[in-house]
């Protein structure tokens, strides 16, 4: 029997695995750890209402957002943002209820659309970036994210949970 995406493992992106092996940055793993064994618990990739956050710890809170996949007939799939944390909002402008095809530029919503498809079929990878502000004190912030797929109640990848997680931020371990 083939494997459904609600079924197949998750595919991590060679460097990804890479970077989480030898990274000091431990939240990477509890959040891609908590998906990991929360889908082997259930048997299946998990549900949006099956997450809680608060379980992968109290300091990624803030580094959590979650995106709702809208479907319209013959469109490209939108991407609604349900919910962003406080360590996401403090440094960018995306709040809750905006769409990803209002934040910007066009090359960069291609980039982060591919990044959203990949997840959607469980190919997993860490995209790292910088953002660039006009201001003297500070040019840019080195920033990583992973994405992955949650289901909805008809068993199809109708979410994203996604962790965004900041090189300016203090260490943790």
């Amino acid at each position: 029997m083939m494997p459904t995406p609600m079924t197949k493992p998750l595919v991590i992106d060679p460097d990804t695995a890479a970077f989480l092996a030898e990274t000091g940055e431990r939240r990477w793993g509890r959040f891609l750890g908590y998906w990991q064994g929360l889908a082997a618990r259930l048997g299946r990739w998990p549900e949006r209402r099956e997450v809680d956050a608060l379980e992968m710890g109290a300091d990624l809170l803030g580094s959590i957002f979650l995106i709702d996949i809208e479907r319209a007939v013959g469109s490209r799939l939108r991407y609604r943002f349900r919910l962003v944390g406080g360590e996401i909002t403090a440094r960018e402008l995306v709040r809750p209820g905006m769409y990803l095809d209002e934040m910007g530029q066009e090359a960069l919503l291609v980039t982060l659309e591919q990044h959203y498809t990949q997840a959607i079929a469980g190919h997993i990878r860490l995209r790292r970036e910088s953002l660039v502000w006009e201001s003297h004190s500070k040019e840019h912030v080195h920033y990583g994210v992973m994405m992955l797929p949650l289901l909805g109640p008809e068993r199809a990848v109708d979410h994203l949970i996604g962790c965004a997680i900041y090189a300016d931020e203090r260490p943790r371990l």
